[in-house]
């Protein structure tokens, strides 16, 4: 893990560093979810995982002809092979999958199913599992909805946006192995980003957010 002193290093740090959490519990992820979920948590937590500039640039990309696709996102496995807009759809994905709680519950089966591969055993993409989801309707039209709800959320006045965010976003992973206990002390960044799931003596010796 590299990271360079400069205005951004606070952000950078959260980055690498839920990669190095998430390589830590889990091994190998699919390179869009490992770069979505950095993306993620990258932001300060006050943000509820909003990429600000991610956020910003998705409705154009959108006007500009642009439309979803998981399935392509899954083929990719190499950094240098993701464009800008790759990264901001990536993190679109993790932030629509954390913001509905059917969503969110199969974004953490996927995620367990990761931990517990062996060997060169396949398990069924996320891109599957998700177009069982939302009644029929097709996943890229269900984040291209959530992209111009959150999109006119951040475009509204500051506390009625921060005070929906917070009721519609949580970092919180309930009911599931990645979840910490909601009656447990606050924990700082790391401990409230995996919690019990990388085990408790690990998270809370990274309870300090840097």
């Amino acid at each position: 893990m590299y990271a360079y002193r400069q205005p951004r290093l606070v952000e950078d740090l959260r980055h690498e560093g839920t990669h190095a959490l998430l390589h830590a519990s889990i091994g190998d992820l699919p390179l869009w979810l490992d770069e979505g979920l950095a993306e993620y948590f990258e932001v300060p937590d006050d943000r509820r995982g909003l990429n600000a500039e991610h956020i910003s640039r998705l409705p154009l990309d959108i006007a500009d002809g642009w439309a979803p696709d998981l399935k392509r996102l899954e083929t990719l496995d190499n950094a240098r092979d993701m464009s800008p807009r790759d990264y901001r759809e990536s993190w679109a994905w993790v932030h629509s999958l954390l913001d509905a709680p059917a969503r969110k519950a199969v974004l953490i089966a996927y995620m367990n199913d990761l931990r517990s591969v062996k060997g060169e055993e396949k398990i069924r993409p996320l891109s599957d599992r998700l177009s069982r989801l939302d009644r029929g309707e097709l996943p890229a039209a269900v984040l291209l909805a959530h992209i111009r709800r959150v999109s006119l959320l951040r475009a509204a006045p500051p506390l009625a946006a921060d005070s929906r965010l917070e009721r519609s976003s949580s970092l919180r992973l309930q009911n599931s192995p990645f979840e910490p206990s909601s009656t447990l002390p606050r924990r700082g960044f790391f401990g409230r980003l995996f919690g019990k799931a990388f085990g408790d003596g690990d998270a809370s010796r990274a309870q300090n957010e840097p």
